[in-house]
């Protein structure tokens, strides 16, 4: 559990110390649990409630499918940028995440495996919808 100072504490909004404990009691839970689910909405739901003013990227997960009719499925969320110097780190546990996922579930659907691991990953995220507000780049995850 992160502990907090005075400074942090005064200096933080509402809405990104709302999301940091969400994310603190998300981080024990099996995300598959009804309860890290509900967190995990509603983390989200704050999040994108203030993404307008928050950098935003238009996230693609490529699938390859190994079917010839069908060579690769794409999926697009648009994350909010976090203020880190490990941008490219953390996308890269993405794309082990993702695998991860693919190997320990049974011929899972790809949009279920973006889901579940975009919801634990601590991006604030969604589904693309065809606007994005102050989008600042895109990135391609081939899995």
């Amino acid at each position: 559990m992160n502990k907090w100072t005075i400074s942090q504490l005064q200096s933080t909004p509402d809405h990104q110390f709302a999301v940091a404990i969400l994310n603190e009691r998300l981080a024990g839970l099996n995300p598959n649990a009804p309860l890290a689910q509900k967190i995990a909405q509603t983390k989200n739901t704050i999040a994108n409630r203030f993404a307008p003013a928050t950098p935003c990227m238009l996230l693609e997960f490529a699938f390859m499918t190994g079917d010839e009719s069908c060579r690769f499925c794409q999926h697009f969320v648009v994350i909010q940028l976090p203020p880190t110097d490990n941008l490219n780190g953390m996308l890269a546990e993405l794309g082990d995440s993702i695998i991860a996922y693919m190997e320990a579930h049974d011929d899972p659907e790809y949009d279920d495996a973006v889901e579940a691991v975009m919801d634990t990953s601590g991006f604030a995220w969604h589904w693309f919808k065809g606007e994005i507000r102050n989008c600042v780049g895109t990135r391609t995850l081939w899995i």
